[in-house]
């Protein structure tokens, strides 16, 4: 990408910081005068049982909804729209104070990328949502990787972070804990020794998935089955809905063939990633399309620049989070709207391995 930098001396320190605190009082007031209730469905529900006190059984509303409860009788928020707003608040000071070191050193796309992310985390996170208690349970591991600790204890509190929201949230997440240690080796392995090295390491992990994959469906074909049809589950009664018109729909039927499974994972990660699709969806989503492009690219220069940039391992670490997730979407993801719902609440880690400054040598 072009690397554009951001003149940032005290008037424009303060200039970015205040465009980045209106477009956080934009967000919640285009949430609140603009959008249908289908984008906070998940809020709705988790606020009705919190107020009912009735539980759903399902392991992330009935969570989200104990967390709830509890914080109502801390601080009295008694309705959907003040929790709204008070998250809003609260929650983008923390994100603004969090961001802020990137103003020493700030590129334009960078720039584009903290201030959209902002805005979507207002509209989707600082909510009454599972996204917002996910984001939490990452912040042990965004607070040591920000430290000086040692990198094992690192590796060990973000498989715990990534536990904690399979245990508490979305189960799938085990899968992203496992998935992210493998990656992370990969990087490890590879680290200072050569692209030859690095793609050989990427290859040979492919081939174990997929050997893997091939092993689960003739031992377990019942479990093979269940991960298999996952997405095609979830979106058999959305159909033609006007509430599902950015569902993932693999590109090609697999009919059982695990070859065919693999690849449609492969294609799917990169339309997460470049959702060309989206551009008929109406102007939000070109925004979020247009967000999701400049993700992506950022990615494939971080992969580009590998060798020549990184100077901390932090970085393996962050990147092997951002990567696991991206994979565990395109197998489970059944929209763009749960992808970009599930994937800002990650953003610290994304804002870590892509923008946080001390991880480079200077170049973006």
């Amino acid at each position: 990408m072009t690397k554009i930098k951001i003149k940032t001396d005290k008037n424009n320190k303060e200039i970015i910081m205040g465009i980045w605190v209106i477009v956080c009082i934009l967000a919640k007031y285009i949430q609140a005068a603009f959008l249908p209730e289908k984008y906070f469905y998940d809020g709705v529900r988790i606020f009705a049982e919190v107020s009912t006190g009735y539980r759903s059984g399902d392991k992330g509303y009935d969570s989200a909804s104990n967390f709830f409860y509890f914080l109502t009788q801390i601080f009295h928020v008694n309705s959907y729209e003040a929790w709204s707003v008070f998250l809003g608040i609260v929650g983008s000071v923390i994100i603004i104070s969090f961001v802020k070191e990137s103003l020493k050193d700030l590129y334009f796309w960078d720039f584009v990328f903290i201030t959209c992310s902002l805005f979507l985390v207002n509209i989707y996170t600082l909510n009454v949502s599972k996204e917002i208690i996910q984001i939490l349970l990452l912040v042990p591991a965004v607070w040591v990787l920000k430290s000086k600790w040692a990198t094992k204890t690192k590796v060990l509190i973000a498989i715990v972070s990534l536990l904690s929201i399979a245990f508490f949230l979305r189960t799938y997440f085990l899968i992203t804990a496992v998935i992210f240690y493998v990656i992370y080796r990969t990087f490890l392995g590879s680290w200072d020794q050569g692209k030859k090295k690095f793609w050989r390491n990427v290859c040979l992990i492919l081939f174990i998935g997929i050997l893997g994959l091939f092993f689960l469906k003739s031992q377990r074909p019942d479990l093979y089955e269940i991960l298999s049809d996952v997405r095609n589950s979830i979106n058999e009664n959305r159909m033609n809905s006007q509430d599902a018109q950015t569902m993932i729909v693999d590109l090609f039927d697999d009919n059982g063939n695990a070859a065919i499974y693999i690849l449609n994972m492969i294609i799917n990660i990169f339309r997460l990633l470049f959702p060309i699709s989206l551009i008929r969806q109406g102007i939000f989503q070109i925004l979020f399309l247009i967000y999701q492009i400049i993700l992506g690219l950022k990615l494939l220069n971080l992969f580009y620049y590998r060798l020549n940039d990184v100077k901390d391992i932090n970085i393996f670490i962050s990147a092997s989070l951002v990567i696991s997730y991206f994979i565990v979407a395109a197998i489970f993801e059944p929209d763009y709207g749960s992808v970009i719902r599930h994937e800002i609440s990650m953003f610290p880690i994304i804002y870590i391995t892509l923008i946080r400054r001390e991880n480079y040598d200077g170049k973006k």
